[in-house]
């Protein structure tokens, strides 16, 4: 993966897949229950689908959004 910085996330589709994960609550309850980034990537794929909002998922740090997630 090749990383820019973007608004202080890994890269443009790590803070995109998190404004969309937090842009209403059931999405964001689905996050805070998943138990790993693995199953957030899947949950993420489930709610909203491969290519969403241009969102590449292998680009996606999920190990940066769990974390926020689980803090």
């Amino acid at each position: 993966m090749t990383y820019k910085e973007y608004n202080g996330w890994t890269n443009w589709d790590t803070w995109n897949s998190y404004n969309w994960l937090t842009e209403s609550e059931a999405p964001y309850r689905v996050a805070c229950r998943v138990t790993g980034p693995k199953q957030l990537r899947e949950a993420f794929i489930d709610m909203f689908q491969l290519g969403h909002d241009d969102i590449d998922v292998d680009e996606v740090n999920w190990d940066e959004l769990y974390e926020s997630f689980n803090d």
